[in-house]
């Protein structure tokens, strides 16, 4: 939704500018409409699959595709097109995926099962911290 009301904001302000009057989509090369079809097609497959991973698996995973994306765009330049790859992107690139390996791989522990005092014991974190904590005192032996 951000994404179509930022282009709507954009072909206002384009319209008060008098940039759409520059616009021929006759003059497009056929290869340009190509590519904008496919930037359409992977854009709404990318968005589905992260929609089926938040519900999935847990955040710090489903959010991982932010990281890889750059690698996947660095290996599709350098086979596609043929662009270097310096020793500084693979640096980078192996920082990433190390970053992202740590991510996948570590599992968050469990909360503890804590009793409260005074409820039935289900689901409740005391407020205070365990050597605070009240326990009931016998005034009959003092």
């Amino acid at each position: 939704m951000e994404l179509l009301a930022g282009g709507a904001a954009l072909f206002v302000v384009a319209m008060i500018f008098g940039d759409v009057a520059l616009l021929h989509l006759a003059e497009v090369p056929r290869f340009s409409w190509l590519g904008f079809g496919w930037f359409i097609l992977i854009a709404i497959v990318g968005f589905t699959a992260f929609g089926f991973l938040t519900k999935a698996v847990a955040p710090a995973i489903a959010t991982t595709f932010s990281y890889v994306n750059p690698l996947v765009a660095i290996l599709l330049g350098w086979l596609l097109y043929g662009e270097p790859i310096t020793m500084r992107m693979a640096v980078a690139t192996a920082t990433i995926v190390i970053g992202v390996c740590l991510i996948v791989s570590t599992k968050p522990a469990a909360p503890g099962k804590v009793r409260h005092p005074f409820t039935s014991g289900h689901g409740h974190r005391p407020l205070l911290p365990q050597a605070l904590t009240l326990r009931p005192v016998d005034l009959r032996t003092r």
